[in-house]
């Protein structure tokens, strides 16, 4: 995970978005959808740090899961394919303005809640599809999208630049 500091810090971020999660998401509900400051989290300080970090993911995802109401290792395993796939995207594609990071936080945000989603329909928590993508996923993402926005600038601040690799910026 990098250095000693680094470290530190994402666990206290870690932290600090789990208490929120419990404390201030169901108060700022509207309606079925519930902002996931988790989600937003995993996403800003891989993209922040420019690298994976597939055991916070997998550990907040298993939290999530506790907390939330899917299915339980869903949003882990989601958690974790987002974690590899935006970084190495993002390591391909940046081109060092606020931009990019802020496509790659809404694609990502959007495909994790359509996948929940359809994970949920799939376990029979979740009465029909549209009921799971229009009522669930849509506004969830846009709240997840938010939080992804102001965590990233937050940990930009924290973690620094991320520097890219010369060899990862070229597509071949």
């Amino acid at each position: 995970m990098g250095n000693r500091n680094d470290l530190l810090e994402t666990i206290v971020g870690a932290v600090i978005v789990v208490v929120l999660q419990i404390v201030v998401a169901p108060y700022i509900a509207m309606g079925p959808a519930v902002p996931d400051f988790i989600v937003g989290y995993v996403v800003a300080v891989c993209l922040a740090r420019s690298t994976p970090a597939p055991i916070l993911a997998f550990v907040l995802g298993m939290i999530d899961g506790l907390l939330g109401q899917g299915p339980l290792g869903a949003m882990a395993f989601l958690l974790l394919l987002a974690a590899f796939f935006v970084t190495r995207v993002y390591l391909a594609f940046n081109n060092d303005t606020l931009f990019m990071p802020l496509v790659f936080i809404g694609v990502a945000v959007l495909l994790i809640e359509v996948c929940y989603g359809l994970l949920m329909v799939g376990t029979s928590v979740s009465a029909s599809v549209g009921d799971a993508l229009i009522y669930r996923a849509l506004p969830c993402a846009l709240y997840d999208f938010v939080v992804s926005a102001i965590t990233y600038v937050i940990a930009l601040r924290i973690y620094g630049r991320p520097e890219r690799s010369p060899h990862l910026t070229q597509l071949r």
